[in-house]
This record gives C-alpha cells, sequence and structure tokens, in this order.
C-alpha cells in the first residue's frame, strides 16, 4: 500500500528541514530517535491507558503490516523500528 499524497508531501517538508537526518522525526532535545517516554507521554496526554495501547503494540502492528501489505526487507523494517540486527553480517 502505497502512502497517501498528503504523508508524501510531509516527509518532502521533513527532508528539507534536514537534509542531512537518517531519522524522519528525532528528538528535537537529542537528535537521535525518540525514546518510547515520548510516546508514552503523548498516549498518556490523549487520555489512553497502559492496557489500551503500548510501544510494544505500534511497533508490533508496523511490523505486521510491512510484511503482509508492504514489500520492505526484513532489515530495513527492524531498523525502522529501532532493533537492532543481532546478526554482524545481516546488518552490515
Amino acid at each position: 500500500m502505497p502512502l497517501l499524497p498528503c504523508c508524501v508531501e510531509i516527509l518532502i517538508e521533513v527532508e528539507k528541514l534536514m537534509p542531512n537526518s537518517e531519522i524522519v522525526f528525532p528528538d528535537n532535545a537529542f537528535g537521535r530517535s525518540m525514546s518510547d517516554y515520548r510516546f508514552l507521554s503523548v498516549r498518556s496526554s490523549l487520555g489512553y491507558r497502559p492496557d489500551e495501547c503500548t510501544p510494544r503494540g505500534f511497533r508490533s502492528s508496523f511490523r505486521d503490516w510491512a510484511a503482509e501489505e508492504a514489500s520492505f526487507q526484513s532489515e530495513v523494517v527492524e531498523i525502522a523500528i529501532a532493533h537492532t540486527i543481532k546478526d554482524k553480517v545481516e546488518a552490515a
């Protein structure tokens, strides 16, 4: 399933703002990927309880979507969800 045009527009604008970044939405304070705490804070402000919505659940949903609907290599998906690839040959 391709990205919606509005999503593509957002990514194009983000690339203009941060042309040398490997991370699409970095943590502004540190310039690296966002921690789970950032997600937990947003979840709480939206009124969701911990048993209703988890960072692991979002990662799992993304992983399922990438496997079933997209044609990304598994290594790319693992990096996208901030998992390290333990096999050094595969990581290279």
